[in-house]
């Protein structure tokens, strides 16, 4: 099963962590999208999953889509979504 998460903050990170840890998601199938340089520098260094700067055409091979991002960047996100 894919897994994509976007949205790599302290939710988004927690969402991967207890995929991974709990052997629902293989860390190779689970993609984070983040946009902010140093956070992708962080999660890079966590090695959960793989990361992504943009959202691209992966999005459309996932199995399920987990939206980790704060309420006020939700309109512009569905936006891009569409």
């Amino acid at each position: 099963m894919k897994v994509g998460i976007i949205g790599g903050g302290n939710m988004g990170l927690a969402y991967a962590r207890s995929l991974v840890g709990k052997n629902i998601v293989e860390n190779n199938e689970l993609f984070i999208y983040e946009s902010f340089p140093e956070r992708v520098l962080f999660l890079k260094n966590v090695e959960i999953g793989q990361v992504k700067v943009e959202l691209d055409e992966s999005i459309e091979d996932l199995d399920v889509l987990v939206l980790a991002v704060k309420p006020q960047s939700f309109s512009e996100l569905s936006e891009t979504l569409k």
